[in-house]
């Protein structure tokens, strides 16, 4: 994808560190949020994190982004056959400034929830389903299978 478009990392696997001046949202106009491993029903916190700001997120792994994330707010690196197909679409996208601001519009219309809202709605859902446990049972006979069998390594 280096050789169609321009991208530039940041952090500690990237020749660039983090300028606490730069705003990335003026100076970029997409965020490469990327799984190391391509899990069934895992999301980086990067996409939450990125999600507020002004700057669409490309996303890449193994769960169903469009059961997290509005339709037409994102840009899902899985709907496109080759990196070269995903560059040319956000090139194209970057260069079209209607379509571009329509993206961050949809944004607009929906509110991240931090990690501590969702700490304390997870423990009165908790509370809610141990109160209501015959409607929610369910066991596991390998609770490590279950937790990791559905990962696989990102180089797929």
């Amino acid at each position: 994808m280096k050789n169609v478009t321009s991208i530039k990392v940041f952090g500690k696997c990237g020749v660039s560190r983090v300028n606490g001046n730069i705003s990335f949202e003026q100076k970029y106009k997409f965020y490469l949020a990327f799984e190391n491993c391509l899990c069934e029903d895992y999301i980086t916190e990067k996409v939450y994190d990125w999600y507020t700001k002004d700057i669409i997120l490309v996303v890449r792994g193994g769960a169903n982004y469009s059961e997290h994330l509005p339709e037409g707010t994102y840009v899902n690196a899985a709907d496109f056959r080759t990196p070269e197909n995903l560059a040319d679409f956000s090139n194209t996208l970057g260069s079209d400034e209607e379509r571009y601001i329509e993206y961050l519009r949809r944004k607009d219309n929906y509110k991240v929830i931090t990690e501590q809202e969702n700490v304390q709605t997870a423990f009165c859902a908790l509370c809610w389903r141990l109160n209501n446990n015959e409607r929610f049972r369910k066991s596991h006979t390998n609770i490590s299978s279950w937790w990791f069998g559905s990962c696989r390594s990102g180089n797929v």
